[in-house]
């Protein structure tokens, strides 16, 4: 009201007396301002420095995808000697409105410069350290009131500089910018050296199929360590397994070790899991970079990785077939000793190379044609007709005719054979080989004769 009438307006108060505080500490000020947004937010400036007196003067909004990047430029200036990084042009703004107010670094024209601000104040509290400890060191002297994802920030990077690790309940936790709880414990975390760091790094995508971060510090290491015992623990038993079942097979199908790429590198694999197993913390880092494998660590990787697919491929093999293949002494000799050579070498090549699962049920169903494919039979010689005389014949029944005198062919034979001491194994084996014959000659017929034996048992 630009012009109120007299008595509109109680001026018996001074404006001072117009703003009470519950708390006595603060002593709010009559805004100056023109409008009433103006004065109200004027006033929440005020509450807000009395709470916090030390709270940052951000120049942008304090939010965790913005801080995010901000840790990703910190972190690099952690691994550098100097503490000192370029930054990209895009990401200046985001150092000098949320890095350089968090105390953590300055930020000049184009690089960062680390700060030591939260170590050196850090560094004097007694351990052991939890993030509640570290939370209520930001407020001393003075309450700063960060947003829990900017304290979050802070203590992370803290974490960095100091090589500490976060664990909580007795185990490793992934501390991240909205997730990390007071209760947890920074504890002090030996780290690999620089070169043993990155060869692992680079073993473990290619054999493990991890994806490391570049950036060496105590909670990459921890993650790092953890992540191998898990992919190791996961593929321990399969990997040993698959040794077992090469080795068997290459025994009975006399596969030269000295050869047999896939079981070296099954080996090798299975030899490498064990150790990471047995292992901890920068000791398991350091053994995988440092492992000599006698094969590629491509090799590994898809060993590893594709251990029960191969395993399921061995057991899904009828492998008393291939082994019926070197029985075989007739005109089907020669393609069953090609076979044979063709599955020796698909054993011996590394899964790397050759795919098991694709070429063994190629090998199998070959060599079941093979087995199924009819033999020439010579029949035995006719035993000559003993003398009949002209008389004795019967009426219309001439030699090699039938009824009414029409000729009787006699029946071809197309495959014939005899097996005993069969179980259930072996019996799919035969009724497969007479199905695939059945297949071949739809017009022949079957005939079959057989005994069901059974052990004697004590006193029958």
């Amino acid at each position: 009201m630009e012009n109120p009438p007299p008595g509109a307006i109680d001026q018996s108060h001074p404006p001072a007396e117009h703003f009470q505080s519950l708390d006595p500490a603060f002593e709010p000020r009559p805004p100056a301002r023109a409008h009433l947004r103006g004065a109200l937010e004027s006033l929440f400036d005020q509450m807000c420095a009395s709470q916090y007196p030390a709270h940052p003067d951000f120049g942008a909004p304090v939010k965790t995808a913005a801080l995010r990047r901000v840790h990703e430029q910190v972190s690099r200036a952690v691994q550098e000697q100097e503490g000192r990084v370029a930054v990209d042009k895009t990401l200046r703004p985001l150092m000098t409105h949320l890095a350089v107010p968090l105390r953590l670094g300055e930020m000049g024209e184009t690089h960062f410069v680390l700060g030591r601000h939260w170590f050196s104040r850090f560094e004097r509290l007694p351990r052991p350290l939890t993030v509640a400890k570290l939370r209520e060191a930001m407020d001393e002297p003075r309450r700063m009131g960060l947003p829990a994802a900017a304290a979050n920030l802070v203590i992370l990077v803290y974490a960095d500089q100091a090589n500490l690790a976060f664990r909580r309940h007795g185990g490793p936790w992934t501390a991240a910018l909205d997730d990390l709880p007071d209760d947890v414990v920074l504890r002090e975390e030996e780290l690999p050296s620089q070169e043993a760091w990155k060869t692992a790094g680079d073993r473990a995508g290619k054999v493990f199929g991890l994806t490391v971060s570049p950036l060496r510090n105590a909670a990459n290491a921890s993650d790092f360590a953890v992540r191998l015992g898990e992919a190791a623990a996961e593929q321990a038993a399969a990997c040993g397994e698959l040794v077992e079942r090469l080795a068997a097979i290459g025994a009975d199908f006399s596969i030269a070790e000295d050869g047999a790429k896939r079981l070296r590198t099954a080996r090798a694999t299975r030899a490498l899991v064990q150790a990471l197993s047995a292992l901890r913390g920068k000791a398991r880092i350091e053994k995988l970079a440092e492992i000599q494998p006698d094969t590629s660590l491509e090799a590994m990787g898809t060993s590893f990785r594709k251990a029960d697919d191969v395993l399921e491929a061995l057991r899904r093999s009828h492998w008393k077939l291939f082994a019926t293949l070197s029985e075989l002494a007739d005109d089907r000799a020669d393609a069953a000793r090609r076979l044979l050579e063709e599955l020796t070498e698909v054993m011996a090549a590394d899964e790397y190379a050759v795919a098991l699962g694709h070429r063994l049920p190629d090998i199998e169903n070959r060599a079941v044609n093979l087995l199924a494919r009819p033999v020439p039979v010579v029949p035995p010689p006719s035993p000559a007709p003993s003398p009949e005389k002209e008389s004795e014949r019967p009426p219309g029944k001439g030699l090699g005719t039938g009824a009414g005198g029409v000729s009787v062919r006699e029946g071809v034979l197309v495959d014939q054979g005899a097996h005993g001491n069969l179980n259930r194994d072996r019996l799919r084996e035969v009724t497969a080989k007479l199905e695939a014959l059945l297949r071949q000659e739809p017009a022949a017929r079957l005939e079959i004769t057989w005994k069901l034996l059974r052990d004697r048992k004590d006193g029958a």
